[in-house]
């Protein structure tokens, strides 16, 4: 995913945090905290959460209510991140830990599909 492409909110929510300064991305350990995110708390209690984004392009002060669909911010290269890319992650707090949640897309072909560990998704 090229840096600046425009990023939606996949579902209505709030913003419930955000990092939104960090300018620089690497394979190091050092930048494994250093990674422009938001997190967005859906009606339901998952969270989505968006990282690795670009550099001030958070386009939603935390509290703020998201529709879905709107623009949130843009793809970058922050944190521990060899390359652009966005990392997207549905989250639901069990207990004091965060458990991942299972999610679909939509194909290009329309029908839906389940990412799996290492899947790699990009245009064709």
């Amino acid at each position: 995913m090229p840096e600046g492409t425009k990023i939606c909110a996949a579902r209505e929510g709030v913003v419930m945090d955000i990092a939104n300064d960090f300018f620089t991305g690497g394979a190091e350990a050092a930048f494994g905290e250093r990674a422009n995110l938001i997190r967005i708390l859906h009606d339901d209690g998952t969270m989505a959460v968006y990282a690795h984004l670009k550099l001030e392009s958070a386009r939603f002060p935390l509290g703020t209510r998201v529709p879905e669909g709107r623009v949130i911010a843009e793809s970058g290269n922050t944190g521990f991140s060899t390359g652009p890319h966005l990392h997207f992650v549905i989250q639901k707090n069990t207990g004091m830990n965060l458990a991942a949640v299972p999610f679909e897309f939509q194909g290009r072909d329309g029908k839906g599909f389940t990412p799996v560990l290492g899947m790699v998704l990009g245009e064709e």
